[in-house]
């Protein structure tokens, strides 16, 4: 899958594959912006040998895609959880899947479960990350 996402990054480089509101991405910018992601998720240690899913706090942005993404490059699933999910869904997923991070784009109840890490999503959080090579050795 990750080949047929780098061809079709490669072909559309600077087709717009992205648009929520007024914002946009190109291919290039998604494939970036993911890969990013991957990486931080990479340098949090995790395995998912040892737990495949991590979960996805998402209130629907230009960054949901892209985490989704993200998570798909380091190896991972993810958990759907939305932001108006109850306290008592939100302890059920958490409790069922054994979900050790989270990635959101939004506040999160971060405070309400301090065993989960929970890890936000934006513009200067991924500024400081530089990617190295993505791909299946790390897992």
């Amino acid at each position: 899958m990750n080949n047929l996402f780098k061809r079709i990054v490669e072909q559309h480089s600077s087709d717009i594959a992205l648009k929520f509101g007024n914002q946009s991405a190109t291919y290039h910018e998604l494939d970036l912006i993911s890969d990013k992601i991957a990486q931080l998720i990479i340098d949090c240690g995790l395995s998912p040998k040892e737990c495949p899913f991590i979960g996805l706090y998402s209130s629907r942005t230009l960054y949901t895609i892209p985490m989704m993404l993200g998570m798909w490059k380091a190896g991972f699933a993810y958990v759907p959880m939305d932001p108006k999910f109850s306290s008592e869904r939100i302890d059920y997923i958490l409790d069922d899947c054994k979900l050790q991070l989270i990635l959101t784009d939004c506040v999160a109840p971060t405070a309400d479960y301090p065993l989960t890490h929970w890890m936000t999503i934006n513009e200067s959080v991924l500024n400081d990350v530089h990617p190295t090579s993505i791909c299946a050795e790390h897992l």
